[in-house]
């Protein structure tokens, strides 16, 4: 389960506001604010913070609608800003900063760890914020836990959800996917190549590993998923790139292709 709990931190990623639920499609933005890592999106060129979880707001001290538009180095003291736009320079060089400590900002300032990676969305860059205390960080290091509300979500959701290893060989996938795949478990997917199901060309292939190079956060395209050796049926892939940490991963979501209007003859 390490590798989901590296995609919820990546969630974020994808996601420009937060939003309710809904039975009609998967609802990455709400995981995004589900999570229990607390994680915030900071818009590179302007350094304003352009979204924040919960968790985020909580641990800073500050209101979520106060923190939305605001600089990102002003929810810290003053104090901790030399070492901060340090950890900014290096992510935006090198994808990803050392993690570095700061202060909370205002009298009841607490120090806190703050890592940030570089991610790409739209043609646009951001600054994936994952902030740290040092209870969160001892159970980082255990692989950590991901809130069950959460993992409900994922299970329930209407369409495919699967998380792989860089190598694109299956660790998790949802109950949706195990069925669009024709299977009875995870235990007959698990450890095997995502292609044996979905069909990947060598374009999509060389799409993928230019992605996690260039750290996009989502790409989407359409292909085939194979239930049998007769048949199959198109499907809509997004997937996630988890660049980071000691276990990189790929999130991909999976859902039938929307079906274009045909035309009304008069």
């Amino acid at each position: 389960m390490k590798d989901v709990v590296a995609l919820m931190k990546a969630l974020g990623t994808s996601a420009r506001r937060l939003s309710a639920p809904t039975a009609s499609g998967f609802p990455d933005a709400w995981l995004f604010a589900a999570a229990t890592q607390p994680v915030m999106m900071v818009e590179q060129a302007s350094g304003r913070i352009l979204e924040a979880n919960p968790a985020a707001a909580s641990l800073l001290g500050i209101a979520r609608a106060q923190l939305l538009g605001s600089a990102f180095l002003n929810a810290f003291h003053a104090d901790s800003t030399a070492a901060l736009t340090q950890s900014i320079a290096s992510a935006r060089l090198a994808g990803h900063g050392k993690r570095v400590n700061a202060r909370t900002h205002g009298s009841r300032g607490r120090d806190i760890g703050v890592t940030l990676s570089l991610v790409h969305a739209d043609s646009d860059s951001y600054l994936l914020v994952q902030l740290l205390t040092a209870a969160h960080d001892a159970n980082a290091q255990h692989g950590g836990e991901v809130s069950s509300i959460v993992m409900d979500v994922i299970e329930q959701a209407p369409e495919g959800f699967v998380v792989t290893d860089p190598g694109l060989r299956l660790t998790y996938a949802n109950r949706a996917f195990i069925e669009m795949a024709g299977l009875a478990s995870l235990d007959e997917l698990r450890g095997r190549s995502l292609a044996v199901w979905l069909e990947l060309s060598q374009s999509d292939l060389s799409r993928l590993h230019d992605q996690m190079a260039r750290r996009e956060a989502v790409t989407v395209w359409k292909t085939m998923l194979r239930r049998s050796s007769i048949s199959t049926r198109e499907v809509e892939v997004s997937a996630i790139a988890v660049p980071d940490g000691a276990e990189p991963c790929w999130g991909f979501r999976v859902n039938a292709a929307q079906r274009e209007p045909s035309a009304t003859l008069i």
